[in-house]
Parts: structure tokens; sequence; C-alpha cells
């Protein structure tokens, strides 16, 4: 039976990004030169996110910055408890986005990257076919996810992966089997929204 091991990686950068708080220094970008505004979710200068209809920012962190990681998560619905399978507390939602950025040593390790979280996601959910296309001037190759794990709150999902030089950017949308939404189409819908600093990534 396949389990959630990249679901669980996701959650660990959240809560390391917790435990951290506050040890990360936000780079500072002229908002009106880039053409972003107030309300858009801002990963450090990086890339800025405007808001998602239907869900609201759990988190937006930057302390693992210096490991060369930055993370961000929206939430739909009410949260509610859940302890997981490894006896963590966490807050489940009706669905949740992950977006999550990566430094690689070179654009040629990004590529090798990509493909291993491709190959990973492959082999931890049933995954369906990749289509490549371009959101808002960056290219991502995007897939539904079915999770086949019972016990697994997420039962379904999509996921969207692509490089930007020497970053990787994994994006994820899990959802309760009942969410009313097509995870493919929200999350490209969100694709949509991002908005990249070419002067950093």
């Amino acid at each position: 039976m396949k389990k959630t091991k990249r679901t669980v990686c996701v959650s660990l950068f959240l809560v390391l990004a917790l435990a951290l708080g506050g040890c990360g220094k936000r780079r500072q970008v002229d908002l009106e030169a880039l053409g972003w505004q107030e309300d858009w979710t801002n990963l450090d200068g990086m890339l800025a996110v405007e808001p998602v209809e239907g869900f609201d920012l759990g988190q937006n962190n930057d302390a693992l910055a210096p490991s060369g990681i930055w993370v961000a998560a929206w939430h739909a619905g009410e949260g509610e408890p859940y302890t997981n399978s490894d006896g963590k507390d966490t807050t489940l939602y009706d669905a949740e986005i992950y977006l999550l950025i990566e430094e690689c040593r070179s654009e040629a390790a990004a590529q090798a990257e990509l493909q291993t979280l491709e190959n990973r996601e492959r082999e931890n959910y049933d995954c369906g076919e990749k289509t490549s296309s371009d959101y808002a001037g960056q290219e991502f190759g995007v897939f539904s996810m079915t999770n086949p794990d019972a016990e697994n709150p997420y039962a379904r999902g999509a996921a969207a992966l692509g490089a930007r030089g020497k970053y990787v950017l994994t994006v994820e949308l899990l959802c309760k089997a009942d969410f009313d939404g097509d995870p493919g189409e929200l999350l490209r819908d969100f694709l949509a929204l991002i908005h990249y600093n070419g002067e950093v990534m």
C-alpha cells in the first residue's frame, strides 16, 4: 500500500518553519517597481501570489531560507484537530495548497531534482498523465494524484513541478474526497496567480 511520504515531507517543512519563526530576514523589495500589491503573499521577494479565492493564507515563512528552502501554505474550510499516522497533532482542512521553493547548486541540479520529485510523487500516489503548460510565464508539469491509502484524509489532489534557473518550484493541492472542486483546475488557477521577481530567480 502506498503512503503519502511527500505530504509528510511538506508538513515537516512547515513545522520546521514554525519552530524557526523569526530566524529569517525577509528580502526587501520595491513592490511598486515589481507591480506587486500589498495584499499579495510575498515569498522573500522571490515571487508573490495574488489572493486565492476560497483559500486563506496559513503560513508564509522564510526561516529556512539559509538552507535554500521557502514555503507557504493556504487552506480552505474550517480546521479540525487531527492526529496523523506518526502520532503528530495537526489541523485538517477541506483542502490545502503548499508552495515550496528549493534552491539547488545549479540549473542542471535543479533539473535533476525536478525529476526526483516527480518520481517520488508517482511512488506515493496514483498519478495521472502529466501535461506541461506555461502559467504566468513559468512552465509547469501538472498531473492529478489519487491517494490509495484509506487512512489518509486527503484522498485526492494535483501537483505542479517546475524549474526556474537553479530553483525548483513544487505546488501541491490536497483535498478531502468530498471537497467541492476539481483539484487540477484549482491548481492551474493558482499557478496563474504567481508573479516572479526576475532579478532574484
